[in-house]
């Protein structure tokens, strides 16, 4: 049975970043959160005013920079973004966008970690989410920072019963009811002992409650859902008819009464049932459940022509619900119009966002969509859906087991867990149209408050995010590619410095920077691309002449390149970084006597320099320093390189001189960081081979010969086992 609590209006009080979703307490909705839309429709989008305190906070920040006091100004900002991501965090939960609210909610908590109604409000939409762990996580703080906040015990209550840990939260519940004693609390500790089998111990709490709130209509329709959604409809059906007789247009009625009959007698109730479906849909009549169960009862009659309006009026009322759309496919084959079976199984799929929900129905979509595939020819697709279908219906039974264990399956959560309106979405866009500039220019400004303290890793990761919000931002390029830069993030500097010198062609402090960025992350081309302005000036500055040389050299201008090299050292530079200039050419060029003497020079001066070493150990082995090119491949492996040619190379040494295992590890090592390299799987196969692993090595020797996408897959999944 399908509840249909009743959801009150969202308020936003922005110095509190409160939108907390205050939900009536169907069974559903209290325990487990699952039939109710908590982001759902009627929730109006708050704009930013000039009288809110959110706005406040940015004006004061302002005030506050503007006179020189910068620690004032990022309390403020820091307040406002808090604020404001919060904000705009549940506009994203609200549409249905959980994975793109996650990032956002993450980030307001590092600015107000101990804000309670920003754990909530992530509590909430985590669980809707089904990302139960973390909802309990995040209510389970909110509890610790208050104790004595009902709403805080109340979403724990529901993560711990989603994860099926009911003892836990019958206990939040009650206490939750001991906190704030109105009707909701309280019949959500009733109806958790119901769902869980305690039906005395419910059906006395029950009745106390109608004692102490009122013999009213809406009483005993959450009373009959309760009962008929955990599986006593005979105990519902009073229950509805109480309901009716005190109110007999009270909506939902009238449809829970028809299910009930049904639950209990199935066909033989159908007359019963419609008789009250339509008595539903003459107090609602857009009410897309009454015309679903309409259609289904015709359908089981095989009125199909009646099921088919009845059908189709559900599903233009209510897009979302997949069921109608399995009920139109099931139509549409008995009456052979294979072309509507399609479409109407296809948009049964694009509506279940959740797999799981009715013990994964959607199962029979793909498979029956496959075979309609199949059918008609599309083998490829056909094939694909039916693979779907046996995925879906391993999860089924798995779940099913875990069930019967109780001991639940951690599943991923959703990433959306609504379809929104096209009003609900364009609400949402406008609101972060207006925020972004300013949520923009708060980043900006607390990463130039980091960069004059000289914290250039802060102030290039509040100028990234400044860019996520308003990429425009006049001189923003120019910061976070300075501070970056300075940070020694040379590959984060080279997107915002190269937009900033395309702006500014004449700066030749920008230029620089980016060549050096560009040199720094082997970039050589466009190093020397963007140096090359800068020709006549680089003696000036001996770090731009030496990356200016040296990427002359990487992109094959040796000579001129060496001849720059030389010139530098002549001038009495010197540096690790020119010694490994200079190795690293005379090794291309094949003087290794050279490259090994000004290898050994550039690793006495910096031993932390990975390159140099590894280049030291190429040249070494290329003279027949096969046992110094080991060590100095076994210090980098130690370090922890992630250069698989490090490990592949070591591999072959250590295979060469009989230490099989320890190859066997390296180079294993190498093929998990490089799975598409055939050499390295051959080696791996003869390091197999020689620690007598025939079949280990007989699948190295596949991949060795195999296509790079099989090889892809192989390891991959290699991986997962």
């Amino acid at each position: 049975m399908e509840a249909r609590p009743k959801v009150r209006n969202m308020v936003t009080e922005w110095r509190h970043k409160r939108r907390h979703f205050q939900i009536a307490a169907t069974l559903a909705s209290v325990l487990a959160g699952l039939s109710t839309n908590i982001f759902g429709g009627g929730a109006s989008q708050s704009t930013l005013s000039f009288s809110s305190d959110m706005h406040r906070h940015y004006d004061a920040a302002y005030r506050y920079q503007s006179a020189g006091d910068k620690a004032q100004a990022e309390m403020e900002y820091r307040l406002f973004l808090a604020d404001a991501l919060h904000a705009v965090a549940n506009g994203r939960a609200n549409i249905g966008e959980y994975a793109k609210a996650v990032p956002l909610f993450d980030e307001a908590l590092t600015f107000a970690p101990n804000d309670v109604a920003l754990l909530l409000d992530y509590a909430g939409a985590a669980l809707y989410a089904k990302d139960s762990s973390k909802s309990k996580l995040l209510a389970q703080n909110a509890v610790k920072l208050a104790p004595n906040h009902a709403q805080a015990h109340r979403e724990l209550a529901r993560a711990l019963w989603d994860l099926r840990e009911k003892t836990g939260a019958i206990e939040q519940f009650k206490t939750t009811a001991a906190l704030e004693p109105i009707f909701e609390n309280e019949y959500a500790v009733a109806a958790a002992y119901l769902s869980r089998g305690d039906k005395e111990i419910a059906t006395s709490a029950f009745a106390e409650l109608v004692g102490k709130f009122g013999d009213a209509a809406a009483i005993h329709m959450y009373l009959g859902r309760a009962y008929g959604e955990t599986g006593y409809p005979e105990l519902a059906i009073p229950e509805f008819k109480k309901a009716l007789a005190k109110d007999d247009s009270l909506p939902g009625a009238h449809y829970s009464l028809g299910v009930s009959y049904m639950a209990i007698s199935g066909e033989a109730a159908f007359s019963l049932a419609e008789a009250e479906f339509r008595k539903e849909l003459a107090i609602q009549p857009s009410d897309s459940l009454s015309y679903s169960l309409l259609g289904r009862i015709a359908l089981k009659r095989h009125n199909l022509q009646e099921a088919e309006i009845d059908l189709i009026r559900a599903s233009s009322q209510n897009p979302q619900n997949p069921d109608t759309f399995l009920l139109l496919a099931q139509l549409y084959a008995e009456t052979s119009r294979s072309a509507y079976e399609e479409n109407a199984l296809r948009k049964a799929i694009t509506a279940t966002l959740d797999p799981a929900s009715n013990h994964y129905a959607v199962e029979h979509a793909h498979y029956r969509l496959g075979r309609l595939l199949l059918e008609t020819g599309n083998v490829a697709e056909g094939k694909k859906e039916l693979h779907i279908a046996d995925a879906l219906l391993l999860q089924r039974r798995l779940e099913d087991d875990s069930i019967m264990s109780g001991e639940p399956k951690l599943k991923a959560p959703l990433e959306k867990t609504r379809v929104a309106s096209a009003t609900d979405m364009a609400a949402e866009s406008a609101f972060e149209k207006q925020a972004a500039p300013l949520i923009a220019a708060s980043y900006n400004n607390l990463g130039v408050n980091a960069a004059i303290a000289s914290d250039y890793s802060a102030a290039a990761g509040d100028f990234m995010r400044a860019a996520e919000w308003n990429p425009t931002l006049h001189g923003l390029d120019a910061n976070w590619g300075r501070a970056a830069y300075a940070a020694h993030l040379y590959e984060e500097a080279a997107g915002p410095l190269s937009r900033s010198l395309q702006s500014r062609p004449d700066d030749s402090e920008i230029r620089s920077m980016l060549g050096l960025s560009q040199y720094m992350i082997q970039a050589y081309r466009g190093a020397l691309e963007t140096m090359r302005p800068l020709e006549d000036h680089l003696d000036a500055i001996p770090l731009l002449a030496l990356a200016y040389a040296d990427s002359m050299v990487k992109t094959g201008d040796y000579s001129h390149g060496m001849e720059r090299l030389q010139a530098i050292q002549r001038a009495g530079a010197e540096s690790a970084m020119l010694h490994r200039a200079l190795g690293e050419a005379y090794a291309s060029a094949g003087n290794q006597e050279r490259a090994v003497e000004e290898l050994r020079a550039a690793v006495r001066m910096d031993p932390a320099d990975v390159e140099a070493k590894y280049s030291l150990a190429l040249s070494v082995v290329a003279l027949g320093g096969k046992a110094e090119s080991e060590t100095l491949l076994s210090e980098l492996a130690d370090a922890g390189s992630r250069e698989p040619d490090v490990y592949f190379r070591l591999g072959l040494l250590q295979l060469e001189r009989g230490a099989v295992q320890a190859s066997v590890s390296s180079l294993q090592a190498a093929a998990k960081m490089n799975p598409r390299n055939r050499a390295i799987h051959h080696a791996l196969a003869d390091a197999y081979r020689r620690s007598a692993r025939p079949e280990d090595a007989e699948r190295e020797e596949d991949l060795s010969r195999a296509p790079r996408d099989r090889q892809t897959a192989v390891n991959d999944q290699s991986k997962q086992d």
